[in-house]
């Protein structure tokens, strides 16, 4: 009986590089801007230091206010003891606007380069529209002091008045002076292209700006962006995108790229670097703070390692003297901090059916019965998977009639292009999560699809997604807990793959009153 238990128990675990021992803590709490911090990066120094470089004002945005004039400032961190103890904060740069999304980089002439974005809301024609654009600050001290800014000029401007450009990854030293910055901007309102700005003199001017495979990242989901290079072995450059997460590659210095493909599990703001062993390591958000490791320049990844259960993430990594990697992180919510992680890659192993043995519970607070908003005629929904012939039982309300029998479904009779399903709820609510049944197993086999999750208080603007369902072959109910509560009316389903007609078979949508379990009153 020993003998069998213990091959059964072989038979459930699968061989792999584990990220083993995380020891987490926060390394920030509040300073001059306020009590919330996010969206770290840090770099490794020649001397051995480490440099941290942070977003900080009194929250996820923070415009220019009375209490913090010139709204959210980067500040910086310097360890000399290999992230033991942190110094006091030191100012990198505050401008007149918001000054976020911080990265940091050692060039090979020694100068710290941080970059970041300036973000101004303002109201035009009685719409509200944002205005962002990347620059780049040096300092020539080891980060002690800082200079003025430099503008990172490319041609987006141009296009169109108050297209936004963003940066939301670190600079990479290439060959000599030549540096390069992946950027992302708003081609079209909700979706992104990312590109690469070259400098070849350091940074302190910027010329050939290529775009990464603009035509898949046109046609997937919101778009690429949220970019990080590293060099591999091989001399060749991968860079990392959200959504996908995507990954190309340049065998030129970044001139030109493959087209672009997307990794076997989600993850957001991907950091990547390559360490001394030659293991290729990208930190990102989802699951918690989570860390994917390849072998072989990323050709293939292994499954992700969870760090932490903090979901704000945005990390940057670096590779200690000891050879353990220390991950730099955040929270987020309010009084969000900055927080290390500091861990080892070493062989492991995992449950192979882990996801089925212990699967996520239904998100906190109560479920909103759509059916009976619905039956009350204050549940509004538009859809393009209105098809009905030859589904006995399918329609548009058959998403919310809790059966997950197969033809028991919201359809659209086409086996290619996107499908979208969204809900107008009778009143705005705080949203925890939600609970997805996509397109059910029959007896032709399963039947997987891909698809986002996004929320709206006015149904225009909408959401990055906050709920993420990869090549999901569900038979029941499959819960996705939001990272923090979400203010919402307006939930959006974005069907973007699936293996035959798009299906929604049930969709839950939870909220933190506990009023939410009812339709409201009239």
């Amino acid at each position: 009986m020993r003998r069998t238990t213990l091959l059964a128990l072989t038979m459930l675990l699968l061989a792999s590089l584990a990220a083993t021992a995380a020891n987490q803590r926060e390394i920030t709490d509040t300073g001059p801007w306020g009590d919330y911090e996010a969206f770290p990066d840090v770099c490794k120094l020649s001397n051995g230091d480490l440099f941290v470089v942070f977003y900080a004002g009194y929250g996820h945005v923070s415009n220019p206010t009375a209490d913090l004039p010139r709204g959210g400032a980067v500040w910086g961190l310097r360890s000399t003891d290999q992230g033991k103890t942190w110094s006091d904060p030191i100012l990198v740069v505050d401008g007149e606007l918001d000054d976020r999304d911080p990265h940091v980089t050692q060039l090979s002439n020694g100068d710290l380069l941080s970059s970041y974005f300036t973000s101004h809301y303002y109201t035009e024609d009685g719409k509200k529209k944002r205005d962002c654009d990347v620059y780049v600050v040096r300092s020539t001290d080891g980060g002690t002091t800082w200079g003025d800014p430099i503008h990172v000029t490319t041609p987006y401007k141009d296009v169109g008045a108050g297209l936004p450009i963003y940066v939301s990854g670190p600079v990479i030293q290439l060959k000599g002076s030549h540096i390069a910055l992946p950027i992302y901007h708003g081609q079209q309102k909700g979706h992104y292209i990312t590109a690469v700005v070259h400098s070849n003199d350091f940074g302190n001017t910027w010329t050939d700006v290529v775009p990464v495979d603009a035509q898949t990242s046109v046609d997937f989901s919101y778009g690429f962006c949220e970019a990080s290079i590293a060099r591999l072995a091989d001399d060749r450059l991968i860079i990392l995108m959200r959504p996908g997460m995507h990954q190309a590659y340049s065998s030129d210095e970044g001139y030109t790229w493959t087209k672009a493909t997307k990794l076997p599990h989600r993850g957001d703001a991907p950091t990547v670097i390559r360490t001394s062993d030659n293991l290729l390591i990208v930190a990102h958000r989802h699951p918690g703070t989570a860390v994917t490791i390849s072998t072989d320049d990323g050709e293939t990844w292994g499954r992700p390692w969870q760090i932490d259960t903090f979901g704000g993430a945005y990390p940057g990594l670096a590779e200690l003297d000891d050879g353990s990697i220390i991950c730099i992180y955040y929270e987020e919510g309010k009084a969000s901090d900055i927080r290390q992680a500091i861990f080892d890659v070493e062989p492991g192993i995992r449950l192979s059916d882990l996801d089925e043995r212990w699967p996520t519970p239904p998100p906190p607070g109560g479920e909103i019965d759509l059916r009976a908003l619905h039956a009350a005629g204050k549940l509004e929904i538009e859809t393009d998977m209105t098809h009905t012939d030859r589904v006995p039982g399918g329609g548009v309300t058959s998403a919310f009639d809790g059966n997950v029998s197969y033809l028991r479904a919201a359809w659209k009779a086409s086996e290619t292009g996107d499908a979208t399903y969204t809900l107008k709820l009778d009143k705005e609510y705080s949203l925890t999560g939600v609970g997805l049944c996509l397109k059910p197993a029959s007896s032709q086999g399963p039947f997987p699809e891909t698809a986002d999750v996004h929320v709206s208080l006015d149904g225009e603007n909408w959401s990055d997604p906050v709920a993420h369902y990869e090549n999901a072959a569900t038979s029941k109910i499959v819960y996705a807990n939001f990272d923090a509560p979400q203010k919402a009316r307006f939930v959006k389903v974005h069907i973007t793959e699936a293996k035959g007609w798009r299906s929604l078979n049930e969709i839950e949508i939870y909220a933190r009153s506990p009023a939410a379990c009812a339709a409201s009153p009239p």
